[in-house]
């Protein structure tokens, strides 16, 4: 007992000094509570065994904090094979405690290391999730990944480390080998490939975490061992293999914390997640997901001025139209975009860009440049926009040159004028100006008809659209020439990023020819 744990070259209470800090060991503040508990347990008192406000007494000195006999005592508790702690009482006897049991076990799983990291890896396969990707877990070859349209998670295995300043060769070289090579072919949707690592530095603490909960599980279900503990020490069992079965999930959760991708020029960019504590609910798949979101690599919602502007340059000045399918498959295929979270967010994109009158979408031939279908400044369900090889995109002017022109109004049996032409826009009555004086009323076909509308009001921007609806479109239909002055304010303290305003907004109202004056603060 004395050799083991109290005083001795071997000793663990020594150690324990060393492994606290050079103020512990200076004191040698555990192996002072170590002989004072010796003492009260030995020592013929009534009472067997040492509470902490004694111990606090037999060691304390002015120059020693308080809690230096706090953080001794749990050390001492998870290390020493004879000491013993229940009622308040800290106590020595002469035979040996739970902790001697479970390092024998521990040894004994220590010896099967294949057996503990796929124990490891089994855990950490229940923690991936699939909500958001497709997952390839560990694989040894890059053939093992497939190489499709789908975004993909690839769960490195637990030697394959990365660090905060960046990644180990091995893990780089296997990395790009799988970014770049189909097996024996070049792999065409690169984009489409996120890996997760675990840190280099936390990597050792999986399998010692894993190595702790194997060996408690084993006294467990043991039950020679089990019959051979005192009822303190089956209470003593039962908490620690709890603790342990929480301890392995949340070492997994903080150790797979690096997210890679490819990026531009066959290179690699990484993210890191952090350290963040597991609840249970959130799966690592849910972390990446958001990570990739939060730093722009993943994106739900595109602006349709993108397409066309020369930040990702997609689409050529001098060609007056794209390929749909090609579109496509440039967001799965060049590294330098950002990926996208579905083929929806490209259809909802064209749906928006055709609305807004930036490109048309149409369906044909596009070496004759026939077409059968021609969706320009209209409505178009995001659904419709299909992503095949007769589908283009094209250039506004080249829409309306294709685009066949409405035949003349003719005056109908009921004897109807034909709607005057729009006057020129220096016509338009000014927003801010004065009401035009009243005139005597008109009367056609028995209703009252107005000369000019004006509707002021401030609207919440979630409500834009039904003010299109039932607002604009009913008045440009009655054949008004329709006049808005815009004016937008937005407001969040520290939150609006300046990317945002300028290759987002400033970009997209350029491509749009309107000219608007952005102040930011």
């Amino acid at each position: 007992m004395v050799d083991s744990d109290i005083a001795g070259p071997d000793a663990k209470s020594p150690d324990i000094d060393r492994s606290l800090g050079s103020e512990y060991a200076k004191e040698s503040v555990a192996e002072k509570l170590a002989k004072a508990i010796f003492m009260y347990s030995f020592g013929g008192g009534q009472q067997k065994g040492a509470t902490t406000p004694q111990l606090r007494l037999a060691v304390l000195n002015p120059e020693m904090n308080p809690p230096f006999v706090t953080d001794a005592l749990e050390r001492m508790t998870k290390r020493l094979w004879f000491l013993y702690s229940d009622g308040g009482l800290f106590r020595f006897e002469s035979k040996q405690n739970l902790n001697r049991t479970i390092l024998d076990r521990e040894e004994m799983v220590r010896s099967d290391q294949e057996r503990v990291r796929d124990y490891a890896k089994g855990k950490l396969n229940d923690m991936v999730g699939e909500a958001h990707f497709r997952v390839f877990r560990y694989p040894h070859e890059s053939r093992d990944v497939a190489d499709d349209t789908r975004l993909s998670l690839v769960v490195l295995d637990l030697h394959q480390t990365a660090t905060e300043t960046g990644l180990p060769k091995e893990t780089e070289k296997f990395v790009g080998d799988i970014a770049k090579q189909h097996g024996q072919s070049f792999r065409k949707h690169a984009n489409t490939l996120i890996f997760v690592a675990p840190d280099e530095e936390r990597s050792a603490e999986i399998t010692e975490a894993a190595t702790r909960l194997l060996a408690l599980q084993g006294i467990d279900e043991d039950k020679a061992t089990k019959k051979r503990l005192t009822p303190e020490q089956l209470s003593d069992l039962a908490g620690r293999l709890k603790n342990a079965e929480a301890a392995l999930p949340s070492k997994l959760a903080q150790t797979y914390r690096h997210v890679i991708v490819a990026a531009d020029k066959k290179t690699l960019r990484a993210f890191d997640m952090g350290v963040q504590t597991y609840d249970g609910r959130t799966t690592i798949s849910d972390r990446v997901y958001t990570t990739l979101k939060d730093n722009d690599q993943l994106l739900e919602r595109v602006d349709p001025a993108l397409l066309i502007g020369k930040r990702w340059s997609l689409w050529p000045d001098e060609d007056d139209m794209v390929n749909g399918k090609s579109l496509a498959g440039y967001f799965t295929q060049l590294t330098h975009l950002p990926m996208l979270s579905g083929t929806g967010v490209l259809r909802e994109t064209i749906s928006r860009g055709v609305e807004r009158g930036i490109f048309a979408y149409a369906l044909g031939d596009g070496e004759t440049q026939q077409f059968d279908t021609i969706r320009f400044k209209e409505s178009m369900p995001a659904e419709d926009c299909e992503l095949m090889e007769t589908a283009w995109l094209l250039r506004p002017a080249m829409a309306e040159e294709l685009t066949p022109k409405p035949e003349p109004a003719v005056t109908g049996p009921t004897g109807l004028p034909t709607l005057p032409t729009p006057p020129d826009v220096g016509d338009r009555p000014e927003v801010d100006g004065p009401l035009p004086p009243p005139g005597p009323p008109k009367i056609v076909d028995g209703e009252r008809r107005l000369d000019w509308v004006r509707v002021q009001m401030r609207v919440p921007w979630e409500k834009w659209g039904d003010i299109y609806n039932e607002v604009i479109e009913p008045l440009a239909n009655e054949g008004a020439d329709i006049l808005v002055d815009v004016n937008i304010v937005a407001k969040a303290e520290g939150a609006i990023r300046e990317n945002t305003v300028e290759f987002g907004v400033k970009e997209s109202l350029s491509q749009c020819g309107i000219d608007a004056e952005v102040d930011t603060r």
